[in-house]
């Protein structure tokens, strides 16, 4: 297969053409599905610890605990130990203690499932990278001619649409304009 800066605007068309159909093969698609699914899945979970550690949460948490476990103290030291009702300084002082041990250990989990999850997604999205590379290497005659980076049905779709629309005479123009306008925010 040629290179994609050797070929004519035509043949770079068809190849374009053949390239974009193949990704829409059901091998292919399942690939980026799975790439798709890992991202969101990530970022949902993310999303959700994030708002475990925001600061209205934080917030809540702290006074929350603070006030429960306060009852409790109170509640004990009043019961259990027949202490009068003086003694409620005590709650109001483990209370805040523990309120702010919980938030800190709250708040640090949260952050090491999402240090964990991003290294799982890290994985994930390396093995689904082998599986696309594996997949171009086997099929050379389609892929050859653009850079593996390059090579997803929305990209090929947008390279074959700058050069049948004159936008682009070769390979190199249509990626550097690519990379142009994705750089500008427009994709």
């Amino acid at each position: 297969m040629k290179n994609g800066n050797e070929m004519s605007r035509e043949e770079l068309i068809s190849a374009l053409k053949n390239a974009l159909n193949e990704c829409s093969s059901i091998a292919f698609k399942d690939i980026e599905g799975q790439e798709q699914l890992v991202l969101s899945e990530y970022e949902l979970e993310t999303d959700r610890l994030e708002r475990k550690t925001e600061t209205k949460s934080t917030i809540t948490c702290f006074f929350a605990s603070w006030f429960i476990f306060g009852i409790f103290v109170d509640f004990f030291t009043y019961v259990f130990m027949n202490a009068d009702s003086g003694s409620s300084a005590y709650g109001t002082f483990w209370g805040l203690v523990i309120a702010i041990v919980f938030t800190n250990i709250r708040k640090k989990r949260a952050m090491n499932k999402q240090e964990k999850m991003s290294d799982e997604k890290g994985k994930k999205m390396d093995e689904l990278e082998e599986k696309r590379k594996a997949y171009l290497h086997q099929h050379p005659e389609i892929f050859g001619f653009i850079p593996d980076i390059y090579v997803d049905s929305n990209v090929i779709a947008i390279l074959l649409y700058y050069v049948t629309n004159m936008r682009a005479d070769n390979l190199k123009e249509a990626l550097n304009l690519f990379e142009q306008e994705r750089a500008a925010g427009i994709f």
